[in-house]
């Protein structure tokens, strides 16, 4: 049965949200934790003029593709097992299902509950190896295990690491054994913090849950981020710092770290070993942020979704309004929000291949009809440019596959599988 849907983008899910008054305001839920899974699309306050000559011209998707008619709300992680399941996370209606194309199939991962096989509040999968995803279940403070069959496996507690689930923000896992997190401390919270911050990456062994530092990214001060009623299962992302600087963190599955650095537009490469490389500066598109970008920026973040808050663990999280619109009537920015003179270097989504590609979307102009992707190879210099329709969005690079999630016009989502590009590197 067709699901009636409102516009929507992607956009990944809120986990922890308390509510503020502020003057003039309604009442808004925000969510003061820095989250690399977060919501929306921040980044540059530093960008000059830069010249484009050196971009790789991309090359169209292939015409052909696999197409899954399992409809979603709004997909916000996606992993592959190799058993040709896909495991895919509804991060709107707060739903894992996995998937298969040949043939088409599709199974629900785990009932709603506390009890063994039970999820309350799924946030996040972690490709923990080849063929084990970790579901992440904030409202049970534990991670739920499936192997490639689907086969369920003993429940992790988020024990000794608990506060870091709670105040930090899990950027996501590697294959050999870490997970890794972002430790904002709560740097972010003060709205008139002005400049970049210096935020400690750390990496959390997790057979013994050492837990060490790795790096440093920039974030942006000043930051706060909220969600309001818009219509009928529908939200608005809101943040004070839309387009805001800061640094991206790709996870290559064999422990490397790849860091797109917004301020000097280079890559940082750090081998598990410890070694550090930096490759050369990129060129990047000057995108100027005027109005009609802010326009359709703010229309791009009325998702799908309702608003939650968060209880204790064993907890069921409750839906809860924070203001509406009438139909027709503007969307609204936070209070002490601003916006920066052009878009990113670099933009959240940053995803890698299992041997370490690591895909980024190029900036572009919102009426651009076409979406880029900028492929990065082993020392942080372009390996090749995808260019995709402006209704897909990549969450998934497979083995053999590239994955796709494409939104109709009614906002509904559904899953694709490409063939790779004939120009990229695996």
């Amino acid at each position: 049965m067709r699901r009636e849907r409102c516009s929507t983008r992607a956009a990944p899910p809120s986990l922890f949200i308390v509510v503020l008054t502020m003057r003039n305001w309604p009442q808004v839920v925000v969510r003061a934790a820095w989250s690399l899974f977060g919501a929306l699309n921040l980044v540059t306050a530093n960008v000059g003029a830069q010249t484009t000559s050196d971009l790789p011209t991309p090359r169209p998707l292939a015409s052909t593709f696999t197409a899954h008619p399992t409809e979603f709300s709004r997909i916000t992680s996606a992993r592959e097992l190799s058993s040709a399941w896909i495991v895919v996370l509804d991060g709107a209606d707060r739903t894992v299902t996995a998937l298969t194309f040949e043939p088409n199939m599709s199974r629900p991962i785990g009932r709603q509950g506390s009890g063994p096989r039970e999820l309350l509040f799924p946030s996040n999968l972690l490709a923990v190896a080849q063929d084990t995803v970790w579901i992440t279940d904030v409202a049970n403070a534990r991670w739920l295990p499936i192997d490639a069959n689907l086969n369920f496996g003993s429940t992790v507690a988020f024990g000794s690491i608990g506060g870091l689930m709670l105040q930090q923000s899990i950027i996501g896992s590697d294959m050999v054994g870490n997970l890794y997190f972002a430790l904002n401390q709560g740097q972010e919270v003060s709205l008139s913090s002005k400049g970049p911050l210096q935020v400690p990456v750390v990496r959390v062994r997790r057979r013994d849950w050492k837990v060490d530092t790795v790096t440093t990214i920039v974030v942006p001060s000043g930051r706060a981020s909220a969600s309001r009623t818009v219509g009928p299962g529908e939200i608005q992302l809101m943040s004070t710092r839309p387009f805001a600087a800061e640094d991206q963190v790709a996870i290559v599955p064999n422990g490397s770290l790849f860091v797109l650095q917004t301020q000097t537009k280079s890559v940082k490469i750090i081998e598990l070993s410890g070694r550090t490389r930096i490759g050369k500066p990129l060129s990047r598109p000057t995108i100027i942020v005027n109005e009609s970008e802010k326009s359709a920026f703010r229309a791009a973040q009325v998702v799908a979704g309702s608003i939650f808050v968060m209880g204790g663990s064993g907890s069921a999280p409750r839906a809860r309004s924070a203001g509406s619109r009438k139909p027709g009537a503007p969307l609204q920015d936070m209070p002490l929000t601003e916006w920066p003179k052009a878009k990113p270097a670099f933009l959240r989504g940053v995803l890698s291949s299992p041997t370490g590609t690591v895909w980024t979307l190029r900036p572009a102009p919102a009426t651009e009809a076409t979406k880029t992707y900028d492929l990065l190879d082993g020392s942080g210099q372009y390996a090749g440019a995808v260019s995709v329709s402006r209704d897909l969005s990549l969450i998934l690079i497979g083995r053999q596959h590239v994955y796709f999630s494409y939104t109709n016009e009614d906002g509904v989502q559904t899953v694709r599988r490409y063939p790779f590009p004939s120009t990229s590197r695996r």
